[in-house]
């Protein structure tokens, strides 16, 4: 996934990627957006953008197609079952785009209007048979993928399986409301997560982590790849 210029040398590539989803989303709520927001004949802004495609995002055995599936065809490119998160119907997992990213040595993320570990945002982060596992899914986003920034839902069930306590024993500095995330230092602050426990104004936590042997310098020098869904079914 990505953009850039067309002669493909280093200075015409894009640095950072930014992936979003809309959970849902088709050609008609794209046109009821647009004339909404800006009557029937002035596109939206990502209407505008050069490359422009249509992609089947069904899932491997049944329709109507779940956020699980939909969101793993995203992910991974390939296509599973209703319901399962980055996992093929033989329990084997599939690399996610953040992951093979993380291989690339790049620093990622992921941004919800759901929670955390909603089926959407989780088919980037984290594996499982059913995406409503939701201890096992928090667990991997933790203790596994561990994304550079994580920003979404889901306080409540982060606090009941654990999630909050395994990420301070992994490094992360617990924050809770907004006013304190905008004060995070980035020059010594590499690694964030935050749940959000209403979508607009309510406080919401983060944890916060600077991996062992990389200074905050130079992880804040890497291609920065954000990870972003508008929510989940």
């Amino acid at each position: 996934i990505g953009c850039g210029g067309n002669s493909g040398s280093s200075a015409s590539r894009a640095r950072n990627v930014v992936f979003i989803l809309g959970d849902g989303m088709g050609p008609q709520h794209i046109q009821a957006g647009r004339i909404f927001r800006n009557g029937p004949d002035t596109p939206l802004s990502f209407e505008t953008l050069r490359a422009r495609g249509v992609l089947d995002t069904g899932s491997l055995a049944s329709q109507p197609t779940d956020s699980a599936a939909g969101a793993t065809a995203y992910a991974t490119g390939e296509r599973v079952n209703n319901g399962a998160v980055s996992t093929r119907p033989d329990g084997s997992e599939l690399p996610t785009v953040l992951e093979m990213a993380q291989g690339l040595d790049k620093a990622t993320g992921i941004i919800s209007t759901s929670y955390i570990h909603d089926a959407s945002p989780a088919a980037f982060t984290a594996h499982n048979a059913t995406r409503d596992a939701s201890a096992d899914l928090i667990e991997d986003i933790v203790l596994r993928s561990q994304p550079d920034v994580v920003l979404g839902g889901g306080l409540p069930e982060w606090e009941t399986f654990g999630g909050i306590e395994q990420g301070i024993a992994e490094g992360y500095t617990f924050v809770g409301t907004a006013a304190e995330l905008a004060a995070l230092n980035a020059s010594n602050t590499s690694k964030i997560r935050a749940s959000v426990i209403s979508f607009l104004s309510a406080p919401f936590t983060a944890r916060t982590r600077s991996p062992a042997g990389k200074s905050a310098s130079t992880m804040n020098a890497k291609s920065r790849v954000t990870l972003c869904s508008a929510g989940g079914v």
